[in-house]
């Protein structure tokens, strides 16, 4: 069973794949945490409590007594309380300082997990949860916990009702984790086209923080982080907006993990119920492990997957190759010459709505701008050349230069000097008119023109708003691409914010596919792919091949490989020679991007003076390594370790047929001179005995 209660001892154990989280109740309802981690044996925990009678006097209105088993400011703790003597911080904090101590009230236990609702969840299939009441003056908690044998996520659900008077919180923590050692930080930083550096920090005493105050997960930022020490743990929640991740070290040793989303003033009122983002708190042996299982998850309990008549298509976007100046003519030129080098789906980007000739105006206007293009002759010219039809929206922003903003500048977030990005201002979805004013423009678009694909972007920050006007807004995106999604189920929708501003795992509940960066050089993709890569499966990982100079254009395909693969330039300068390059890396796309790309596993290679990667199909008979340099290697002993084979097949690679563990130990010889900016893909093929 994946769930076990002890009545007697009041104890209760949670297993999933490879771990275990195992907690008890004290005699003063309080929840104390025994082990997260490797599943251990029943007897090895029999009166394992980090602390006797001793450790436990406290001074309790004016009297001395002590708690069961527990040690306010030392003990590894459930749900830490506020004004209280644990200064390590609660989780659920008021406005005003006052008193918040959650204790236990009852459990209940049952088949699947909470799902529905305003926030997006992991789906059902497969889970059982643990719903424990707890109670704290007039709040009431319900922490809901689950798992599911074949996943190392603990995924954990609050929800807090508010019994008395209007109450204000300041915090509102999803989940956190209380572990008795001091491990090193992983974590991944970044900014624009420079997104998601990995980046170790060993902790110690003292607090870590990251975060974003974007109202979106941002740039700067993930709301990811690995946790290294006796094993690998992963922390991060399905949200898309402001958050914190906090690491606190006390001076006994204890590391105390809470991830929620922005601090701020959010106000309950009574009788009222706040739900948080669904958390995660991942398990595994070792970094690699845990990110290959935890990806599988997400692929298979997460995504939407609704890649229908888009399912892996080779698409060209118009972006990098014309911007703004286009008309009806050229971009069917656009796609006849996409169809040349082997596109099957061509995407228009910004500039066919309103009056926009540039980034200036019109962002709420989102109706076809019919002096610059016939949007319904170059639909119909891209179907009947073989080609899937994709546009260009960004439903969450308005331009002051807009027939919108004219007759309704009360739409826009703010009041007065707003603050101005791009031109743009941030359009307030939590206004109900303005929501279903851009709702009813999108489906009179989508209604109208035979679209199979839409490029989602937000190009800016949200800075005017409070905490919870925030949160609303991020609760208006979810709904509205849930009513989009859901009304046209055959288009995919991909996502968007100057490249990787909002890559996240609430966004990913609702998107396939998301743009990794706006940056397409293939040195600085290779970096953003090492990091985007131990956080999303690559199935997600939006990657073109640009028009950037110093790389082979079949070595930047090679690269973009790794990714939803596409291009992004103009194709009508592609030549005879880049055209037979890409045609071979776009015959390896038909072959065996979907089962070793889309469905297969990604190692990440022990690769000192370039990038290594290795991609490798569910049943393991097939796989694809990728070696890039940057820069020129001198000739020396180098070998290309791959990982995930089967050790006891034997795979062929050029004709040279080894076995698993021979590819896995010795490697590929790379014992050569390699030329900067360069790439090689390897193919190596299980043999049947």
């Amino acid at each position: 069973m994946p769930i076990e209660v002890n009545e007697k001892t009041m104890t209760f154990r949670l297993r999933g794949l490879g771990f275990e989280y195992r907690f008890f109740v004290n005699a003063d309802g309080v929840l104390v945490l025994l082990h997260h981690g490797k599943p251990l044996p029943d007897s090895d925990l029999e009166g394992a409590n980090a602390f006797s009678q001793e450790w436990s006097q406290w001074h309790y209105d004016g009297k001395e007594r002590q708690y069961d088993r527990y040690a306010e400011d030392k003990s590894l703790c459930l749900i830490p309380s506020q004004g209280k003597s644990d200064h390590r911080g609660g989780v659920v904090e008021r406005c005003d300082g006052g008193k918040v101590d959650f204790r236990f009230q009852s459990y209940r236990v049952y088949k699947g997990k909470p799902f529905g609702g305003d926030l997006p969840h992991f789906r059902q299939d497969g889970y059982e949860s643990l719903e424990l009441t707890l109670i704290s003056g007039p709040l009431r908690l319900f922490e809901t916990y689950s798992v599911n044998p074949d996943s190392p996520l603990l995924l954990v659900n609050r929800r807090i009702e508010n019994l008395g008077d209007d109450l204000c919180l300041s915090r509102l923590d999803s989940a956190n984790l209380d572990l008795p050692f001091v491990g090193t930080l992983l974590h991944f930083p970044g900014s624009w086209g420079n997104e998601r550096n990995i980046t170790y920090e060993p902790l110690s005493e003292g607090r870590k923080t990251l975060y974003s105050e974007e109202g979106r997960s941002s740039h700067l930022e993930s709301p990811f982080a690995y946790f290294l020490g006796q094993g690998a743990r992963l922390f991060s929640f399905l949200y898309s907006g402001s958050f914190h991740i906090d690491f606190g070290v006390s001076s006994f040793g204890c590391t105390r993990v809470r991830i929620g989303i922005g601090s701020g003033s959010y106000l309950l009122k009574k009788g009222q119920s706040f739900e948080l983002p669904e958390a995660l708190i991942g398990f595994g042996e070792s970094l690699e492990s845990l990110s290959v299982s935890y990806k599988r998850e997400v692929s298979k309990n997460l995504l939407p997957n609704r890649k229908k008549q888009a399912a892996n298509r080779i698409l060209l976007n118009s972006w990098e190759g014309c911007y703004f100046d286009f008309d009806t003519n050229k971009v069917k030129n656009y796609i006849d010459a996409a169809k040349k080098i082997g596109a099957e789906l061509f995407v228009l980007d910004d500039g066919w709505f309103g009056g926009r000739n540039d980034d200036s105006s019109s962002l709420g206007d989102w109706f076809v701008n019919e002096d610059k293009i016939d949007l319904r002759e170059v639909i119909d010219h891209c179907h009947h050349q073989g080609l899937l039809f994709g546009i260009w929206i960004e439903p969450e922003m308005i331009s002051p230069s807009s027939l919108l903003y004219k007759a309704h500048p009360e739409y826009a977030l703010g009041e007065g000097d707003r603050s101005l990005i791009r031109h743009q201002l941030v359009l307030d979805l939590d206004n109900p008119e303005a929501y279903a004013y851009i709702r009813d423009s999108l489906f009179a678009l989508f209604d109208a023109y035979d679209i199979d694909y839409v490029k989602w972007d937000h190009n800016r920050a949200i800075d005017e708003g409070s905490a919870e006007k925030k949160h609303r807004l991020v609760l208006a995106y979810y709904r509205l691409i849930k009513e989009l999604s859901s009304r046209y189920p055959d288009i995919l929708f991909h996502g968007c914010a100057s490249g990787g501003g909002r890559y996240d795992l609430g966004t990913l509940s609702y998107f396939d596919e998301v743009w990794g960066s706006d940056e397409l050089d293939p040195g600085m993709r290779l970096n953003i792919l090492k990091g985007s890569s131990y956080l999303f499966p690559l199935s997600t990982f939006g990657a073109h091949v640009g028009k950037n100079a110093g790389w082979s254009m079949g070595d930047k395909a090679k690269i973009a490989f790794f990714g939803t693969y596409g291009f992004e330039f103009d194709p009508r300068m592609v030549d005879e020679d880049g055209r037979k390059q890409l045609a071979e890396i776009n015959s390896l796309f038909r072959r065996y991007h979907e089962s070793v790309i889309n469905q297969g596993d990604l190692y990440h290679l022990d690769v000192i003076d370039g990038y290594g990667f290795c991609s490798v199909s569910g049943d393991r008979k097939t796989a694809i390594s990728l070696f890039a340099s940057i820069g020129k290697l001198a000739k020396k002993y180098r070998h290309l370790r791959l990982k995930g084979l089967d050790p006891n097949r034997v795979y062929s690679l050029n004709g040279e047929r080894r076995s698993g563990a021979y590819w896995m130990e010795i490697g590929i010889d790379l014992t050569r001179h390699i030329e900067p900016c360069s790439a090689n893909l390897y193919v190596l093929e299980g043999q049947d005995e």
